[in-house]
């Protein structure tokens, strides 16, 4: 009988190529983590997009005004409607559903800033803490850009039309 010679890696030849595997991971990953970061950062885009989206539709349809809130410091948003404008004017309250409840943004993404075209409704909104985007009944809105960022500073804006209520998402410069 002849003897069996199988062919095996030896150990330094195995521990070779963790090695170079290790260091090759160590090149690569940081660049995805990037990656990462800007997903969520057009998810979350995404998200304050179809919100002021449907604040629009239901301003529309109910007659009633609505607010998108953004909450910078706790880097969060929702939405708020003027539920009683003959009873109670200027009295707005959350949403009571799922798509107006506070919502978190993305781990990692931040609201850098909320920025209205006319400058009489910058200073009108100067005390306004938190700043809102306002939709109102006839389709048209607060003409406003929010700025989102990532920890590694990549932005996107939401940039919401005040003539026609519309939002749109657009890179920042």
């Amino acid at each position: 009988m002849g003897t069996d010679h199988r062919r095996a890696f030896t150990l330094l030849e195995l521990i070779l190529v963790m090695v170079i595997l290790s260091t090759s991971l160590a090149l690569v990953l940081p660049r995805f983590g990037g990656v990462v970061s800007r997903q969520r950062l057009r998810a979350s885009a995404r998200r304050i997009l179809a919100v002021c989206g449907r604040a629009r539709q239901e301003a529309c349809a109910f007659a009633l005004r609505y607010r998108v809130v953004f909450d910078q410091e706790e880097e969060q948003y929702w939405v708020e409607v003027e539920a009683e404008p003959l009873e109670e004017p200027g009295g707005f309250r959350v949403v009571a559903s799922a798509w107006g409840a506070h919502t978190q943004l993305s781990q990692g993404i931040g609201i850098e800033s909320v920025e209205f075209e006319e400058e009489e409704l910058t200073e009108a909104r100067a005390d306004a803490s938190p700043p809102y985007i306002e939709f109102r009944p006839d389709g048209t809105a607060d003409a406003a850009t929010v700025e989102l960022v990532t920890e590694k500073n990549d932005r996107l804006l939401v940039q919401v039309d005040g003539v026609v209520g519309r939002a749109r998402i657009a890179q920042a410069p």
